[in-house]
């Protein structure tokens, strides 16, 4: 049987000292914990009330951390207001930490996406880069979640973005993202830049030309190993010579 803790056995791990852990390990913890706020909803508003009240960041990044771990429609909701508060301290250098976290989420939201979208534009210097990085992750996430309309439109902002600049570190952190997306909408971008003179730049594109060919060769595997029908081979074959 799993154990799960209370609610107010998680809130009082989050208030203790950052010297504490629990017996079984932070992250153990918050495997444990995390169901909790997905069979409980409600709970990931008061998380979000008791991120408000407590600035320690090992407390934020346990509440954060939780969320991501739930995953939850309510539990992302409650991401995106806890981190639009730290995003309006002016430079808070635990947000770039905590934002990142975002692109571990397995099934993104919209809002989660249009949050994203906002820091993107609103950024800069190091915080820009974990920006466009974390829309990357979160473009692959969207389409797992069938939101394709939200994946492209992330995917468009970046590809018009990297076809309208020629600053060679901006170019590395857009291809970066994009290679993070897995598209194969978005091979054109990346080819673009395969042959560029700069090293990094060069660097980015092979490394995202060879992310979106990895993912499109397991996605086609997938495919292929759910076939029932001889039908099914034509589309296979098909997939197989647009990834090469």
């Amino acid at each position: 049987m799993r154990f799960q803790p209370s609610f107010s056995e998680v809130t009082a791990i989050i208030r203790s000292d950052r010297r504490f852990a629990p017996i079984c390990g932070r992250d153990a913890f918050i495997a444990q914990a995390a169901p909790l706020l997905v069979d409980e909803p409600a709970r990931c508003d008061e998380l979000a009330e008791l991120y408000a009240s407590l600035p320690e960041p090992h407390a934020r990044t346990m509440i954060v951390d939780l969320l991501v771990t739930a995953g939850s429609e309510a539990a992302q909701v409650a991401l995106v207001r806890v981190l639009a508060q730290t995003f309006g301290t002016p430079a808070d250098p635990l947000f770039l930490v905590l934002f990142r976290r975002l692109a571990l989420l397995e099934r993104p939201t919209a809002a989660v996406a249009t949050f994203a979208r906002e820091v993107y534009f609103d950024s800069q210097g190091k915080l820009w880069i974990a920006a466009a990085h974390t829309v990357g992750a979160l473009i692959a996430g969207l389409a797992r979640n069938g939101l394709g309309d939200a994946a492209r439109n992330l995917a468009w902002i970046l590809g018009s973005h990297l076809s309208s600049t020629s600053n060679p570190f901006i170019q590395t952190a857009l291809l970066q993202a994009l290679g993070l997306a897995r598209r194969l909408e978005d091979l054109p971008f990346l080819l673009a830049f395969a042959g560029a003179t700069n090293p990094s730049v060069r660097r980015a594109a092979h490394e995202g030309i060879e992310a979106t060919r990895r993912a499109a060769c397991t996605t086609a595997d997938e495919a292929w190993t759910a076939a029932e029908t001889e039908d099914t081979v034509p589309c296979g074959r098909a997939i197989q010579g647009l990834i090469g």
